[in-house]
Formats: C-alpha cells, structure tokens, sequence
C-alpha cells in the first residue's frame, strides 16, 4: 500500500482477521484509493487449513497469543497474524474472497475449490485454460517465443474480472465485470481479441457497462475496487460496443446500449469529466471541435470523431439513419483541428486550435526534470513532437505524430488530408524509420502524468 504523496497510491483503512477454529480463519482487508482514485471497498475472505495449527502469533512483534473458541469471538483487529504447526508433513491451505461477506467466501471456497488434492487443482485449471488458450494456434517451433506468445495472450484474458454475484454496489440480473483498466487502452487490442476467442465474455462485459450506464447516466471508460475509473480519451464503450454489433455478438440490448452511446455524445459530465462522459462535448457539437479552452483537446475530437462513427455504426444497423447520419457526420469533426502545413516533408497535423479558430503555436507541456525529480510544466513551441504526459497537455499519452495517423474510421479521408497515397505512405515509413512511437525515449505503455484530480463524484450527485 502507498503512503506517498501519489494520487495513485492505495491506503489500507482497516482490516480484521478471526480465528473461528483451530483449522479455520475469516476476516477483511478495506483500502481506499488506487489509479482510479476510488471509494472505499472490502475484500473479504474465508481460509482453512488441513491440519490444526499449534499456536496462533499476532502483532508486529509476532507474540504468542491464547484463543478461546467457547466464550469469545477471537478477533485481532489489525488482520496480522503467523501460525505454527507441529505437523513437519506439510501444511496445505485454501483461501477464498468476496466482495459481499466472509460467509459468501466460504460458499466460494466450498463451490469452487471442494478437493484437497492440489494437482488435481492445478490440472482443472489448466483445461480451463487450454481451451481458451488453444483457440488460437501458432505455426512456430521455437519453444521460448511459443511461451512468449502464450504467456501475452493468458494475461489479455485476465481482466476485465468476472465477478458475477459478487457486486456490493447495486443488484444485477446479468453479469458483473470490474477491472476496466481500461477501455482506451483496450478497445484496440484486447476486445477485439476477445470477440473472437470468448464472445460469450464481451456480452457479460457490455451488459456489466450497461448497467453502470443506468446508475450513473453515463457508459464508464474504466473501474477498478467496485468504483467508476477515469476517462482518458473518448468515450470509448461506444466502441466496444460498436465492435460487438457489427459482429453479430448476441446478449446485448443494442437499442439500449444506442441511448447510452448518444447519451455519453450529447450530455456534457461538468465537472466529473474526468471519471465519465466526454468533457467539453458541448462545444465540440456545437463548434466543431474541443478548443485550446479544454485539457487533452486534441486527443478528444480525434477520439470523439471515432466514437461519434462507432454511433452510426450501431445506429445505421438498427435502421435509425436520421441518427446514423447525424453521428457520420460528427464523426469528420477531426478535420477542423487538422494544420495544413508541411513539416519535414510530411504534410498536416492535428494541431492545437482556440476557440475563434486560431491556430495555438506555444501551449504548455509537461516535462521530466532531473533536476528537481518531479514533472513541470513550461511554455513551449508546440511541434509535432511535443508530447502530451498526461490529464492537462495538448496530446494523453502521445503526440500529433501518432494522433494524426489516429482516423482509424476513415482512412481515405486521411490519405486525401496527407497529400495522396504516395506521401503517406512515405510518411508511414518515415514515421516507423524515424522511430516517432518512441519520440520521448520512454516507453509508450508509461504514464508519468501531472495529478491535478477533481473531486471523485459520488453515486448521488447522478440521481437526476
């Protein structure tokens, strides 16, 4: 747990542990914060050994201490404690979780782990495993990059978690997936994946989306701790959702998930932009783009356009063309921020723009000092490769170089933009030569950022 200064740290508020027997043990652990600056949750648990232990030790200075299990609850309250065994065979234990109560881990525990016998454990799980795994076959004998390949693809598999039955926060007929960590930086990569090795899983995700959609009014980005995450791009369930339609997935309400969709497009989150909706939506529907006036600006009409087509997708399927035309439309918006200038011998970017349409040629950026070990923020030339850290610069984890080639939803349109197919493609191989995913020399997949949060927006101030 962190105890810095960090946004990002996690704090312990409090944990218990019980010791009902002489084989078994309950209890909770609660923390708060977290990347997504969090409420407050509770992982409860349910343990037990095979053998009876022989002493019960607790405390940071480990003393030994005496258990009565006829008149008292025997409770430690800061959840630490060490157990002797007089058994020099071995020791097994299991242990279970939840998210609603010590008695609901222990019908986990009894439901999903019965046996004792650990390698019979260990080669159920691994079935399991193969067979999501074994969707996928690779013509490749080398045994190290098989294991590389594997190994990547069993952790893309690994969250968003499936925890149906075990939401704390509001009752569910469907099922519940935490751990959006989060859609921006997945809706590219590990959804698309998944439609096509587990659809059944994307149904109970979006359905789990949809129904923080009811609670909150808006389609979340990110959760993490039972909690609404941050919304670092654009409203990026819209794509997921528009991958699933268009792939025929079935299980999901789409005239629903259309409301949410144009509902996340058309009202503007205020002050929780951070954590739902998109921020500063109003004066990109009604002036064409985010402007200089709004953090992240650039990154947001160029997400927002994407999204804005991912709406006419699901909107044109379901024969709502008004809508469909509506958000193909809106979904060009990436040109009004697009610089017809030519530098390097590339030809336009997207560009910083005010409001009244003025281009923005020195715009604060956020900078690593070695001096003072901290990030800082300076006035600068804005070029191509000004890079954008975090929350409140031009570009979210990237630069114009990368963001211009970010029209995934209309390619021809950006060919046109860059001179024809000729230059772009000589820009793509100047992008790839030149090494511009990497302008920084930091790896792309860090996220040093500027933490300037807004208040974390509770579950009331969406009643409305």
């Amino acid at each position: 747990m962190g105890k810095g200064n960090s946004n990002e740290s996690q704090y312990l508020v409090g944990s218990e542990l019980e010791v009902l027997s002489q084989t078994e043990l309950c209890g909770y652990t609660r923390v708060r914060g977290g990347w997504n600056q969090g409420e407050t949750y509770t992982v409860f648990f349910y343990a037990v050994f095979d053998v009876p232990f022989d002493a019960v030790y607790a405390g940071r200075d480990a003393k030994k201490i005496s258990v009565d299990f006829k008149s008292s609850k025997n409770i430690i309250a800061d959840g630490n404690a060490a157990f002797s065994f007089k058994n020099k065979s071995g020791v097994k234990l299991k242990v279970a979780i939840s998210y609603i109560s010590s008695a609901k881990a222990r019908q986990n525990l009894e439901r999903e782990l019965p046996t004792w016998n650990f390698q019979q454990v260990v080669l159920e799980a691994g079935k399991k495993w193969n067979d999501l795994l074994g969707r996928i076959e690779i013509d490749e004998i080398d045994l190290n990059k098989r294991k590389v390949f594997y190994t990547a693809l069993y952790h893309s598999c690994l969250i968003p978690s499936d925890r149906t039955g075990e939401n704390p926060i509001f009752e569910s007929n469907t099922a519940y997936y935490d751990d959006f960590y989060a859609i921006w930086d997945t809706y590219r990569t590990v959804f698309p994946l998944l439609t096509i090795i587990k659809p059944s899983r994307v149904t109970g995700m979006i359905n789990s989306l949809l129904d923080s959609y009811k609670m909150y009014g808006f389609l979340p980005d990110a959760s993490s701790g039972n909690s609404i995450g941050l919304t670092q791009g654009g409203t990026n369930a819209d794509m997921v959702i528009a991958d699933a339609f268009v792939k025929d997935i079935k299980g999901v309400d789409y005239n629903l998930a259309l409301k949410a969709m144009i509902d996340g497009s058309e009202n503007d989150p205020g002050y929780f932009h951070r954590f739902l909706g998109r921020g500063g939506v109003n004066e990109y529907n009604n002036n064409g783009y985010v402007s200089y006036n709004y953090e992240r600006h650039c990154t947001r009409t160029v997400e927002y356009a994407l999204c804005d087509y991912a709406i006419h997708q699901v909107a044109k399927g379901l024969g709502k063309n008004s809508i469909a035309d509506k958000y193909l439309q809106r979904s060009s918006n990436w040109k009004n921020i697009w610089r017809d200038t030519v530098i390097n011998n590339v030809k336009g970017f997207v560009w910083p723009k005010t409001f009244d349409g003025k281009w923005v040629d020195s715009t604060y950026q956020v900078y690593w000092s070695n001096d003072t070990y901290t990030f800082e923020k300076e006035k600068k030339i804005f070029t191509p490769d000004s890079f954008g850290w975090g929350w409140d610069d031009v570009f979210y984890e990237g630069n114009s170089n990368q963001y211009s080639l970010h029209i995934m939803h209309d390619v021809p349109a950006l060919i046109e933009k860059c001179g024809g197919s000729i230059s772009f493609e000589n820009r793509l191989d100047t992008f790839f030569a030149k090494n511009y995913y990497d302008v920084t020399n930091e790896p792309c997949f860090f996220t040093p950022v500027l933490y300037h949060f807004i208040g974390k927006p509770n579950k009331s101030d969406f009643n409305n």
